[in-house]
């Protein structure tokens, strides 16, 4: 009975130790690191043109939490955010801007992940024939984590 005990503890440690960003890349880690916060890094958006006018109004951390409380969304807390420039590294580390492409950035509540994510776009240097493929990152604002990633064909 004993031995059952032990287990059953170490089990509870191990599952309690489980969550957060541990299960997250390295290069991930690294990016949230590196541009969080306290290093002087924040939350505006970053626009095709490397600005922070995308065009048009992005929330702010709080308005994104308030809206995703309001919706009974999961990971609201605005104190948890990673930062755009984190958000952007994390593009590049999984190869949103492989042909030099410009990237966009910018805060929202996905109403249909339930969550505040970071959306991350290139703008697709065209081929030949002006097509290409625009790839869009949803990010989970609180964590880091890559949610959904997303190809769309272009034509111009």
């Amino acid at each position: 009975m004993k031995y059952l005990e032990i287990f059953l503890f170490s089990l509870v440690l191990i599952l309690a130790g489980c969550g957060g960003n541990d299960d997250l890349p390295a290069e991930i880690t690294q990016c949230i690191e590196t541009y969080a916060p306290e290093n002087g890094y924040g939350f505006e958006p970053i626009s095709f043109q490397g600005t922070t006018d995308i065009g048009y109004p992005v929330p702010t951390p709080e308005e994104a939490r308030a809206r995703c409380e309001a919706d009974g969304g999961e990971d609201c807390d605005a104190s948890e955010f990673i930062t755009s420039a984190a958000a952007k590294c994390i593009g590049q580390s999984e190869g949103l801007d492989a042909n030099g492409e410009p990237l966009q950035v910018e805060l929202r509540y996905d109403e249909s992940l339930k969550t505040v994510v970071w959306i991350v776009s290139n703008f697709p240097i065209l081929d030949e024939n002006q097509q290409g493929t625009a790839l869009t990152l949803y990010i989970e604002a609180a964590s880091g984590r890559i949610l959904d990633k997303k190809e769309s064909p272009v034509i111009a």
